[in-house]
């Protein structure tokens, strides 16, 4: 009796590593850095300290305001706005299209309290590290991944990393459609 269940247990652990490697062979997904970054999370780390950041400091991630075509090393090409509201908020929409015609997500990049966070529907970041050409971004809610925006000659960067920092890393390049 002992034998056949050695034998049904490794059969199982078996097709459960087969299934694993199948589905890390058909080579991801297909999400923007939108979908990426607000990815659930099944529990809340422990909030990060924001960095202090003041009113000139935001003023200065005026780099990241417009319209942006994006594309990744699969050359999925996705396409999103960002608009200042007012001196401490930055309206991020997410489009389906280049005509920016259907908004399929939105975020805001807020300054407030001395501290920059990104806030969506479903999670919220605090920036870490803000300084005139990048931002790093620690999840305090909804989610556990941290991403990162770097200024680029001819546009931007995004940089997703998943909660262990090292595997999965996304890089997002992101020019200009329109200023």
């Amino acid at each position: 009796m002992t034998d056949r269940f050695e034998a049904i247990r490794r059969s199982t652990i078996a097709s459960r590593l087969t299934l694993l490697l199948a589905v890390a062979a058909c080579g991801g997904d297909q999400r923007t850095p939108a979908d990426t970054a607000r990815a659930p999370a099944p529990a809340d780390p422990p909030a990060p300290r924001g960095a202090e950041v003041v009113p000139q400091m935001f003023r200065t991630l005026g780099w990241i305001e417009g319209r942006w075509r994006g594309t990744d090393s699969a050359q999925l090409v996705f396409y999103e706005e960002y608009r200042r509201a007012d001196d401490s908020t930055i309206v991020m929409r997410s489009f389906s299209d280049s005509m920016f015609s259907t908004a399929t997500d939105s975020s805001t990049v807020a300054l407030r309290g001395g501290r920059v966070e990104n806030v969506s529907a479903n999670a919220t970041w605090v920036a870490t590290t803000f300084n005139g050409n990048s931002v790093h971004f620690a999840p305090v809610k909804g989610a556990r991944n941290t991403f990162t925006w770097e200024r680029a000659a001819g546009g931007w960067t995004a940089r997703i990393l998943p909660p262990d920092g090292r595997t999965g890393q996304r890089i997002y390049h992101m020019t200009p459609m329109s200023r």
